[in-house]
């Protein structure tokens, strides 16, 4: 399968999958606030996974700041 080819699936497919995952009220959270909130969370269920991607940052270069970040 090509990579055009697959984009196009991917298009086609991902609202087919979000409609599922929100009727089995599985939709990924992306309010983190509300995760704590989550029956899954207030049952102690352990299928808890939090994805997240790690992101530059622009660190001080002052020896002060750095500790405040």
């Amino acid at each position: 399968m090509s990579q055009p080819q697959a984009n196009d699936w991917m298009h086609r497919l991902l609202p087919i999958l979000q409609d599922a995952l929100a009727a089995l009220g599985m939709k990924p959270e992306r309010d983190a606030s509300h995760v704590v909130h989550h029956p899954l969370v207030l049952e102690g269920g352990p299928a808890l996974a939090l994805d997240g991607t790690e992101r530059r940052r622009q660190r001080p270069t002052d020896t002060l700041t750095p500790k405040a970040h």
